[in-house]
């Protein structure tokens, strides 16, 4: 008959905890426990692992704390820690870029705290992961107060929530795996959340010009309004920059007399939580740092705007400052353009002039040429988010012509 055993521990494992007295009570001191357990170590060894306390229970409820720490591997974070903690601990390791990390602060604040915060990581499994993402694919009205006092309802959730949080998720799992809290990413395995299918639409040139008719329009309509937004739009289509990439456009970025006059890429405006709204010197991407040849009339704007500028009045040298001579909030520019496009165009938004010139490039020079203009890192970007789809094919009916039935030659 086998001879059987204790059972081994497994690692981090400890067995039973006992305790005993050190010391009596005195008139002058109290008296003094002692708890102590066998814990099996990382090492495969075990080793006895104690702690005191003035009483019975306060020694074991120390011990107890004590082997808490010692599971999983990280005095901080082990299975029993909860996502919450999961959540800033990670965090707090970050060096991002700072529209990442407002991006991830949401994330987790409006999403995986408040539905997740308080499960441990022991009992976060892939189908938790999904039912999760689930609940935020659904979009939801959430009222909030602004900073000014004044309240406001704001839209949470959706797809694309849904995506980012399973990103933060695969992130923040990431590093319970590597700190040894769990032993796999129960993220890895979900599946990724579907995003809307949507139909590339690019404006044509008529339309273009349509556009460029009822900004005008709105211009004249008040002199108070924004004079510049006609000459934002030529720029637009006529670099196909983000609307942050050309309100941090600089007059030091332009080379109006080489051959042909460029426009360098440096930077953005941003906002973020820490900073506000300002000029990042960098642009979205390191392939969003580029320089565009500019065509004639981008060149005529650039000259007569150039022509204008009080450096005084403009200390960052911007090409498009704000009435404070500071940078134009994105936010704003937008609400200016949703009143000035009209109706036939609500379907048009600042970003539409990227695809419009995508989309020409595409037909005049290639994908890749369009790529490199819109500061992409392959065309396969491009063609699948920019390009609108050329239904028509290529006139190929001289070859076709080879199937024509041939002509009865007898008799």
């Amino acid at each position: 008959m086998p001879r059987t055993g204790r059972p081994v521990m497994s690692i981090g494992e400890h067995g039973n905890i006992s305790a005993r007295k050190l010391k009596e009570r005195t008139d002058t001191t109290p008296e003094v426990w002692r708890a102590q357990a066998w814990v099996r170590g990382r090492d495969g060894k075990s080793k006895v692992v104690t702690a005191q306390g003035r009483t019975e229970t306060l020694a074991k409820r120390a011990l107890q704390a004590k082997l808490k720490q010692k599971q999983g591997g990280d005095v901080a974070l082990n299975a029993n820690s909860r996502v919450e903690d999961l959540a800033e601990r990670w965090y707090a390791t970050l060096d991002r870029a700072p529209g990442t990390m407002d991006n991830y602060r949401q994330q987790i604040d409006a999403h995986i705290k408040p539905m997740l915060g308080q499960v441990r990581l022991a009992e976060i499994t892939t189908g938790r992961v999904e039912d999760f993402l689930t609940e935020v694919m659904k979009p939801r009205q959430v009222k909030m107060v602004r900073t000014n006092g004044r309240p406001m309802t704001v839209q949470r959730g959706g797809p694309h929530a849904a995506k980012a949080c399973r990103v933060v998720l695969s992130l923040m799992f990431g590093m319970a795996v590597r700190h040894d809290a769990i032993d796999t990413n129960p993220v890895r395995e979900s599946e990724r959340p579907a995003l809307p299918k949507t139909t590339i639409r690019a404006l044509t040139l008529d339309e273009v010009n349509r556009l460029r008719e009822n900004v005008a329009q709105w211009q004249d309509s008040d002199g108070h309004k924004s004079q510049d937004l006609s000459d934002k739009v030529d720029l637009f289509v006529a670099t196909g920059l983000r609307p942050g990439e050309l309100l941090a456009l600089r007059w030091e970025d332009l080379d109006l007399h080489a051959t042909p006059p460029t426009a360098t890429v440096t930077g953005t405006v941003r906002r973020t939580s820490s900073t506000g709204l300002y000029r990042q010197p960098f642009p979205k991407s390191e392939h969003g740092l580029r320089e565009l040849p500019l065509p004639g009339f981008a060149v005529a704007v650039l000259a007569k705007r150039k022509l204008a500028d009080d450096p005084a009045a403009n200390p960052l040298g911007l090409v498009f400052p704000s009435r404070r001579g500071t940078v134009v909030d994105p936010a704003n520019f937008r609400r200016q353009w949703r009143s000035a496009r009209g109706e036939e165009f609500d379907w048009v938004k600042p970003s539409s002039f990227r695809k419009a010139v995508a989309t020409l490039l595409d037909r005049e020079l290639g994908s890749l040429v369009a790529s490199r203009q819109l500061g992409h890192s392959s065309d396969a970007i491009t063609r699948r988010y920019y390009i609108e789809r050329d239904r028509m094919a290529p006139d190929s009916t001289h070859i076709l012509d080879m199937f024509a039935p041939r002509k009865d030659v007898s008799g």
